[in-house]
Formats: structure tokens, sequence, C-alpha cells
């Protein structure tokens, strides 16, 4: 079953490719940079969730867990969660 495609995924559970490879640079600078407690907020969708990306679940695995928050307008539902693809 091929995983549907959120943000910067392309659905393909191979090693990150195209925009894939934009966030991959980002969050191993972070690592190497020893950089902590980033907090990420995303908007402009129409649903409110909290994802948390952990390492040992991905293809891509040179960063350090993190939370990403997503919030669209107040009266916003909640909404998922998709499957993510291992990128």
């Amino acid at each position: 079953k091929k995983a549907g495609a959120e943000a910067i995924s392309n659905g393909d559970n191979g090693p990150a490719k195209g925009r894939e490879l934009e966030i991959a640079d980002l969050l191993r600078y972070i690592k190497n940079a020893g950089i902590t407690n980033t907090v990420w907020l995303t908007a402009d969708v129409h649903y409110t969730a909290a994802h948390y990306y952990n390492p040992d679940k991905a293809q891509f695995q040179d960063f350090n867990p993190f939370w990403e928050f997503v919030s669209g307008p107040l009266h916003a539902g909640t909404y998922g969660p998709n499957d993510f693809d291992m990128t």
C-alpha cells in the first residue's frame, strides 16, 4: 500500500529525494549543530494535529526526534492520522 503524500513527502517509502532532501539536510544540520528544543509550527491546513517524528520510524534517520504542531482555522477539527511514508 502506497502511503499518502503530505507536505514535503512524496508517498514513496524509499530513500529521500526531491523536496525530502531539503528537509533531510535541515534536520541533519540541526542534529549536528547540537540545536535543541526546536518547535515546528505549521498552518494553512483545515485541521489541528500534533505529529511526533522519530528517526527510528523513518527511512532517513540522521535527525533528533521532534514534534510538529499543526493548526488551521480556530474552528478546525482534528484530522487523520494518515499513514506517513518512511521519509
